[in-house]
């Protein structure tokens, strides 16, 4: 297979979106009923991204069925995306976020839309926006060509990946309450492997499988694949957050919203008796100022939990390498497979 495949498959995406905006904006007459929503929806979903979820899935369905790419797939692709789009407004909610993808998070964007909303009312509105997404999300992974049997497998892949996302969600509220004297390490994979693992790769890895025809086997082996690239994924996300800022997010803001990452667990772990006490004292804190930020983000380094989060990552992609041997896909699919995933979690260019 091309190597340059996943390329292509982003520029097709591009394309599938732009069209499928211009699309609803027909169908459900946006422009003229639902401007504060269309323009709001527009803006969003038009803003540059990885696109990682559509790319998995439609390059697992392309590996496994063996037919060339059509406008079919790209759309059903783009499904994904959309209930992509879904999870992060709800969860910029949750977390208070401001910034998405470069601009203003969803519940911001229709604050300021011009027809004096409170915040509370952007949030609301927001709220609904991501539901009406998730919606269109499943009529566009419907339009897939494929025998009803495995649309119907599919389908029921999509949902239950979705559910184990909102458990992920649920318990990770939870254990940003929980003291940070009882977590144990299995409490935050739990929530990696469910919010991150789930439904950044296994969903969208199996969905296309099951779709391209694999075999039961198969799409388990899988699901033991993807969530090691998805666990190795969030955790590298949780360091880049000590070193750059992104277009989601400001520099520590993990540390900032006083999150119970895996660094957060090393550092508590490896400090000593001192250290745990500023941990705990932070932690207590309703609202950190940005020299405590700073000294948390030091122990993180001085004791080591960036170097140990590295481990996890090199561990999860040791075993995903050898899953991935044992895929019947070809050993071009695989160096393809295998390519796309050490680029999703590669730590290169970090001085760690």
């Amino acid at each position: 297979m091309n190597p340059g495949i996943v390329e292509e498959i982003k520029k097709e995406l591009i394309r599938a979106r732009d069209g499928y905006i211009k699309q609803i904006g027909r169908e459900y007459e946006l422009k003229e009923k639902h401007p504060v929503f269309y323009d709001a929806a527009k803006e969003f979903l038009g803003r540059p991204g990885k696109m990682v979820r559509p790319v998995i899935f439609a390059l697992s369905y392309m590996l496994y069925s063996g037919n060339p790419p059509g406008r079919d797939l790209y759309r059903s692709a783009l499904g994904f995306e959309l209930l992509h789009n879904c999870a992060v407004i709800h969860d910029d909610i949750i977390d208070n976020s401001e910034k998405r993808r470069g601009g203003p998070a969803m519940h911001r964007l229709l604050k300021n839309s011009g027809k004096g909303n409170s915040g509370k009312r952007g949030e609301e509105l927001a709220i609904v926006a991501g539901d009406i997404l998730y919606a269109l999300g499943i009529k566009l992974f419907m339009e897939i060509n494929s025998v009803p049997a495995r649309k119907e497998k599919a389908l029921d892949k999509v949902l239950d990946t979705a559910v184990k996302t909102g458990l992920g969600e649920f318990e990770e509220m939870l254990l940003d309450k929980a003291d940070i004297r009882d977590i144990k390490k299995k409490d935050i994979l739990r929530v990696y492997d469910y919010k991150s693992a789930c439904y950044t790769v296994s969903g969208p890895l199996q969905t296309g499988a099951i779709l391209g025809g694999a075999s039961k086997r198969q799409v388990g082996n899988l699901g033991s694949l993807g969530n090691c690239i998805g666990r190795a994924f969030q955790i590298k996300d949780d360091i880049l957050d000590l070193y750059e800022s992104g277009k989601s997010r400001e520099r520590f803001e993990d540390i900032r919203k006083k999150r119970k990452t895996i660094l957060m667990f090393y550092a508590y772990m490896n400090a000593s008796p001192g250290e745990r006490e500023e941990i705990e004292g932070f932690l207590s804190k309703k609202a950190p100022g940005g020299s405590e930020v700073e000294r948390i983000s030091r122990i993180f380094r001085e004791t080591g939990s960036v170097e140990a989060a590295a481990l996890d990552i090199r561990s999860s992609l040791t075993e995903a390498e050898k899953l991935i041997e044992g895929l019947s896909i070809g050993k071009g699919g695989k160096r393809l497979l295998g390519g796309y995933s050490l680029e999703l979690v590669s730590l290169k260019g970090l001085s760690l």
